[in-house]
């Protein structure tokens, strides 16, 4: 465990979560909130990080990545608890300010995208949305998306995460596997 500390390179990741209506629809908020509290809760010193949720339109916990420590980490769990579900889902926004957030420096950067459904507010089609978001992808971050339940958009995320070096995986019932990617 130590050995595996020492060789990890510190990550920027923006967690751009989900919270449309439907996610409190499908009971999946609350689940939701104890993946990205279980995410920030294992950061580490030196990593930098940012919170993204989306509905009509997304909402940045701070306008730009902040260094991870017991005070932003304080703070990022006060958001978590303080996200509430309602409105459409603008995937397209919610990446385009997730990717908005990271430098062109050398520092290895991630995106966890997590949602439910499928996107119905800015480009709603799959492809088109999948290649403008490559467009923006300019400084090389990595996707990694987690589609929670069975009305998830499955092709899009699978597109998402493929094109953009990350990894998909889909979430049924209370289960946390996310953490792999930490």
């Amino acid at each position: 465990e130590a050995r595996r500390a020492e060789q990890r390179r510190n990550v920027d990741v923006v967690f751009c979560i989900d919270t449309s209506g439907s996610m409190v629809e499908k009971n999946l908020m609350d689940q939701a909130q104890a993946t990205l509290r279980h995410c920030v809760s294992n950061l580490h010193k030196g990593d930098r990080f940012n919170i993204i949720t989306f509905s009509t339109e997304a909402r940045a916990m701070s306008p730009s990545l902040l260094e991870f420590n017991e005070a932003t980490k304080d703070r990022a769990l006060a958001f978590i608890d303080k996200m509430a579900a309602r409105g459409g889902t603008a995937i397209q926004e919610a990446l385009t300010l997730a990717l908005d957030q990271f430098s062109k420096d050398q520092r290895l950067k991630m995106v966890f995208f997590m949602t439910d459904g499928q996107p119905s507010i800015g480009e709603v089609d799959s492809d088109k949305l999948v290649k403008d978001i490559n467009q923006k992808n300019d400084k090389g971050a990595r996707v990694f998306a987690f589609g929670m339940g069975v009305d998830v958009n499955a092709k899009l995320l699978d597109l998402l995460a493929r094109e953009n070096r990350g990894e998909v995986d889909f979430i049924f019932g209370d289960a946390i596997s996310l953490a792999f990617w930490i």
